[in-house]
Order: structure tokens, then C-alpha cells, then sequence
């Protein structure tokens, strides 16, 4: 019950991506998974896969599998240094946005129309009626009072 485990592939050069000693891959397996090719490269020096928990629930392996690949980022979303596609879990997709396009499709709608709402203000001409005009409503209003 308690024979799944999170590996990692850890990089044994630096790369533009991050410095060696850093994983680039991060999975959750059975058996002899880690070592099993699948969509990156399984590295030669097999001293270059990292268990970084064993004995789990295949359950408890999906949540540290998505948290470690929440916790390094991913390369392909702009947030982090590993090559996994998808965000891990036994539901595991492929990302649209991230939660930082995310918070900035919401904040900069906001600002934008902050911005637009303080131009508005500094372009608002302040109104100053024309004497004459009020002046004659003020006489009208106080005739048609003398008249009631």
C-alpha cells in the first residue's frame, strides 16, 4: 500500500535555466518509474535521480509531487526551473495562465482605470456661471416670489 515515492532529476551542469544541483524534473513513481524514459531525459548517472520521499500513499505521493512542482516552478509558465509540463496529481493539466497573469489580468484592468479616472480629474475645468445669467434666474425666482 505504502510503496510510492516523489523523485527528482537533478541537473549535473549549470544551464541558463538554474545552477547544477537543482532538479529539472520532479515525478511521482512505483516500482522502477525514475528510471523508466518518459517525456524529459532520464539522466545517464542514475546518482542524478533524487528520492525525495518514499513509503507514501499513492494519494500522498500526488500531493508532494504537485507541491514540489509548486514549490520549484515551472520552466514553461515563467516561474520556475523544472521541465515538468503538467502541475502534477493524479488530475494533472497543463496550465493556461499563471497566478501571476492571472493577478495581473485582474489588477491592471483596475489600475488602468484608476489611472483613466485621476487624467479625468485633473482634466475637469471647474464651472463658474456666467454672472449674468445667475444674477437673472436669482431676479426671476424672487419675482415670481413677491408675485405669490
Amino acid at each position: 500500500m505504502f510503496n510510492y515515492y516523489v523523485y527528482a532529476y537533478i541537473r549535473d551542469k549549470d544551464s541558463t535555466t538554474a545552477a547544477s544541483g537543482t532538479p529539472y524534473y520532479i515525478g511521482k513513481g512505483k516500482g522502477h518509474r525514475a528510471y523508466q524514459p518518459h517525456t524529459v531525459t532520464v539522466p545517464i548517472d542514475h546518482s542524478n535521480i533524487v528520492f525525495l520521499e518514499t513509503n507514501l500513499s499513492e494519494i500522498g505521493a500526488y500531493a508532494l509531487e504537485r507541491r514540489y512542482i509548486r514549490w520549484f516552478g515551472r520552466k514553461k509558465y515563467g516561474d520556475g526551473i523544472l521541465h515538468n509540463i503538467h502541475e502534477g496529481g493524479p488530475f494533472g493539466k497543463e496550465r493556461t495562465s499563471t497566478p501571476q497573469s492571472d493577478l495581473r489580468n485582474k489588477v491592471l484592468p483596475l489600475l488602468e482605470k484608476r489611472e483613466q479616472a485621476r487624467k479625468n480629474r485633473l482634466n475637469i475645468q471647474p464651472y463658474i456661471p456666467k454672472q449674468n445669467s445667475v444674477r437673472e434666474k436669482l431676479r426671476s425666482r424672487l419675482n415670481t416670489q413677491q408675485k405669490i
